[in-house]
């Protein structure tokens, strides 16, 4: 096996990826070797997209070299933000409207072909008065994902993306709401690809795996693939580093561990990505997955462990006598060796169906 189809991904900081240091060494040597898929966040605030040049972003070039697919967010945000990307004004909002839209464009211009999917719209059903729809109507959400669609380029995946959804709530979090914008969307057959979750945990609301199912299907009703966006488990408040005792770091490596199994095994699933992995750079220290001197916690070896091991396929053996040899296999890309004679052959495939025939005809001279 030489790559899950299922995406196994982290964001990452591009002034990390594209420094020299020795942190920077390692932290590009660590996204190597566990991810196969990242997350660049560019923010919404517009005051850098408003500048004469662009903001850059090197860490882009450096993942395409690595075959390492991305994805950008946000676009917009699913909410008025009083000041960006211009001053909201209640009595006459379709300034603000018009902003948003010139703010798609200038990001879609700046790496829309760099990247392979794009949150679209982050937010999009928080219960807020002055969410976007409560404030130009439903069609605001259409426009935007339209005018993604229009200027971003053919194969770009499109992405809306909600919070408090996962996580265990007396309330329900934002399920219901969220489903009713996805209803929405749908209805008035907007260009959505991805169902986004995010999926930012405490050690106080961590939902049981049995409930996590429930919760997918009920997202799964869409028929749009869903793709866990931004997984953590945290211990106290955001951006506050904090050492965690032994018992904290076994909860959160064995919550780690029945929560990937649990979105793994959900066909409608297709991957995961984590809002960091390093304690150096992570908005919340205490949910990083290694330590600041880059040691791994126990949930470093579940995620390894997981990946890496018990869902990684890697087989050998003889041919039967009819030259058959099978296996069983997780989805993803493989390199095949066949050896006849002291002679080695090999070939690619990509098993991305319940079941794939490779036919490998050997020369006849051999």
């Amino acid at each position: 096996m030489q790559r899950h189809l299922f995406a196994f991904g982290s964001l990452v900081v591009d002034s990390l990826v594209a420094g020299s240091g020795s942190d920077s060494e390692r932290y590009r040597e660590h996204i190597l070797r566990l991810f196969n898929k990242a997350v660049l966040p560019l923010g919404a605030r517009s005051e850098r997209w408003r500048a004469a040049s662009p903001p850059r972003f090197s860490s882009l070039a450096w993942l395409r070299q690595h075959g390492i697919p991305v994805r950008a967010q946000p676009l917009v945000h699913g909410e008025v933000r009083p000041g960006d990307p211009v001053p909201f004004d209640k009595t006459n909002p379709a300034p603000y409207r018009a902003a948003l839209l010139d703010l798609l464009r200038r990001k879609a211009a700046t790496v829309g072909d760099q990247v392979d999917e794009w949150v679209v719209i982050n937010h999009i059903a928080t219960g807020q008065s002055e969410r976007l729809d409560r404030v130009y109507g439903p069609e605001i959400w259409v426009d935007l994902l339209r005018e993604a669609r229009r200027v971003l380029p053919s194969g770009v995946r499109l992405f809306v993306n909600e919070g408090q959804v996962l996580p265990k709530r007396p309330d329900g979090g934002r399920r219901g709401a969220y489903r009713e914008v996805l209803q929405e969307l749908i209805a008035r057959q907007a260009p959505l690809d991805v169902v986004g979750l995010m999926a930012h945990f405490t050690n106080r609301d961590l939902t049981p795996p049995r409930e996590l199912w429930a919760v997918l299907d009920s997202f799964a009703q869409f028929r749009l693939p869903i793709f866990v966006t931004e997984f953590d488990i945290r211990f106290g408040p955001p951006r506050q580093p904090r050492a965690l005792t032994a018992a904290e770091e076994e909860l959160q490596a064995r919550y780690t561990r029945d929560f990937l199994i649990a979105i793994f095994s959900h066909p409608a699933v297709e991957g995961v990505t984590l809002w960091g992995f390093w304690e150096g750079q992570h908005w919340a220290p205490s949910a990083a997955l290694f330590r600041r001197d880059w040691s791994p916690k126990p949930s470093a070896r579940v995620w390894q462990d997981l990946v890496f091991q018990q869902w990684w396929t890697a087989e050998t053996g003889a041919t039967d006598s009819q030259g058959r040899f099978r296996i069983r296999a997780f989805k993803g890309d493989y390199l095949v060796q066949v050896t006849h004679r002291g002679v080695a052959f090999e070939e690619n495939l990509r098993l991305l169906g319940p079941s794939l025939t490779k036919r490998i005809v050997l020369p006849a001279s051999q």
